[in-house]
């Protein structure tokens, strides 16, 4: 599939029959994700640090593309960032290989090389750089992302042993991260439903005149944000969403991606790269409509209702 505009990109993901609670970003995202060996996804400045990737995924120099992951604020040290953050993304899988080796033959303490915390520091670098080259469009001052949530197991002595039963860990990971999703996601519906009902609905035509209630309009609000995660367990990680717009939505599983497989670095690094970007273009868009100071304030009230990097169990 070759996206040479946003145009087409646009077009394609609209044709699609996607469930009632995909919005069109989360659309967006999986249609990017499903065909992210096909499209350009960066810069065609970033291709001379990236000899080895295929060309497809950088855009035209003459193109008026936008690519997805690349600068927003188009500064030689925000693209300069940008990239070293991308390529430790693209090795995360190769050091967790690593990490698994050296414990196996060293009979290494389960914390000293454990992998799940490495994942989530390397995950949220990306995030922090994300954040940093985003100063000024939706904040005058860095502010974390409140769309995106962490889960992590904790350590563990899978990198010991590779084929132990993991059943158990991978449910509590899946519970936690359900909870903490449908939390976020219930403080962000009723925050829109209390807030701005009158500012950011659509409306009903008016009752027929010979009804009882002439005048008045049933009032629905056409659009809420959704909330992505990233579950890690052992050397895998899920990528999740959730559409707050109904508290009775399913969690959408976008992909799982599994550290072991060597075959599969490149492409892990850019879906993951891809869902921050999709949570950082939500927090822009309901910045722009909530005021400047909106999402500074909304971070410091969702510091009681989630917690960014969650390890406690």
């Amino acid at each position: 599939m070759d996206y040479s505009s946003e145009d087409k990109e646009n077009d394609y993901f609209a044709q699609e029959n996607f469930p009632a609670d995909i919005s069109p970003r989360l659309a967006l995202l999986f249609t990017r994700i499903q065909y992210r060996g096909t499209q350009p996804l960066f810069p065609a400045s970033w291709k001379i640090d990236f000899l080895g990737l295929p060309s497809t995924l950088f855009v035209q120099s003459n193109s008026n593309f936008r690519p997805p992951i690349c600068s927003m604020n188009n500064t030689d040290s925000g693209e300069f960032r940008g990239k070293l953050a991308f390529k430790r993304l693209v090795f995360l899988g190769r050091d967790i290989r690593d990490r698994i080796q050296l414990n196996k033959e060293y009979r290494l303490p389960h914390d000293s090389l454990a992998i799940e915390p490495y994942i989530l520091s390397e995950l949220k670098r990306f995030q922090q750089w994300m954040e940093k080259d985003s100063v000024g469009l939706f904040n005058l001052e860095k502010t974390k992302i409140p769309y995106l949530i962490y889960v992590s197991s904790c350590y563990s002595d899978f990198s010991k042993n590779v084929n132990m039963n993991i059943n158990n860990d991978y449910m509590i990971v899946a519970e936690k991260m359900e909870n903490k999703l449908r939390e976020a996601a219930q403080y962000h519906r009723q925050r829109i439903l209390s807030k701005y009902a009158d500012r950011y609905s659509i409306y009903n035509p008016p009752t027929p005149p010979h009804e009882e209630y002439e005048n008045t309009q049933v009032v629905t609000i056409d659009k809420f944000p959704t909330i992505y995660g990233f579950a890690i367990c052992r050397s895998q990680v899920a990528i999740v969403s959730l559409n707050s717009s109904d508290l009775k939505n399913p969690i959408r599983t976008l992909l799982v991606i599994d550290y072991c497989n060597v075959t599969q670095d490149l492409w892990s690094a850019i879906a993951i790269a891809l869902t921050m970007v999709a949570s950082r273009d939500e927090t822009i868009e309901w910045s722009y409509f909530g005021g400047t100071n909106e999402i500074s304030n909304l971070t410091k009230q969702m510091a009681n209702v989630k917690m960014t990097e969650d390890v406690d169990f």
